[in-house]
């Protein structure tokens, strides 16, 4: 009986902290990597990388004006 009452109060806090969660504004750096990859032109690649950097960085994933300096920096690497 007591570790279902455990789980349900762990569960109860990640839901209070779920609902007290805030968006944030994303200023990404995206790194596409082709070279494990043959027979194909690394151009793909380098359109994908731009592709995504722009949806990431300008897309407004809230309501609320950030400056960049408030924004959180964020990587992705993909290889």
């Amino acid at each position: 009986m007591n570790a279902v009452l455990k789980k349900i109060g762990i569960l109860s806090f990640v839901c209070l902290i779920g609902l007290s969660a805030r968006g944030q504004e994303l200023k990404c750096n995206i790194q596409v990597s082709s070279g494990k990859i043959q027979g194909t032109t690394g151009q793909v690649f380098q359109t994908l990388q731009t592709a995504l950097y722009e949806f990431m960085n300008t897309r407004a994933w809230t309501k609320h004006y950030y400056t960049e300096e408030e924004k959180s920096n964020v990587t992705f690497y993909c290889s």
